[in-house]
């Protein structure tokens, strides 16, 4: 595995086993969400259904839920990162 990889997939795998601790409900599809998130920083809503092979109303659905538990923020059309230390605005 190269240094690069490397670097990313620490932070992801100690993200991922935070959350288990979290007792968050971490299905396969809101696992890669996140993975692709961390990889780009910023996704697609629409991309996220067309990579992931499900309705953009699953995707919206799964965004809300990992916005709730504080591992993303939604933007119109996608999410971002969330930046560490900040807090998601209860809507």
């Amino acid at each position: 595995m190269s240094l690069r990889l490397r670097l990313i997939v620490r932070p992801i795998a100690f993200k991922l086993s935070a959350l288990m601790s979290k007792e968050v409900k971490m299905t396969q599809r809101r696992q890669k969400i996140l993975l692709l998130l961390e990889l780009n920083e910023q996704v697609s809503s629409r991309e996220l259904s067309h990579r992931l092979h499900v309705s953009y109303d699953i995707i919206i659905n799964d965004m809300i839920y990992l916005e709730k538990a504080g591992l993303l923020r939604r933007i119109e059309g996608g999410a971002i990162v969330l930046e560490e230390g900040s807090e998601v605005d209860d809507k």
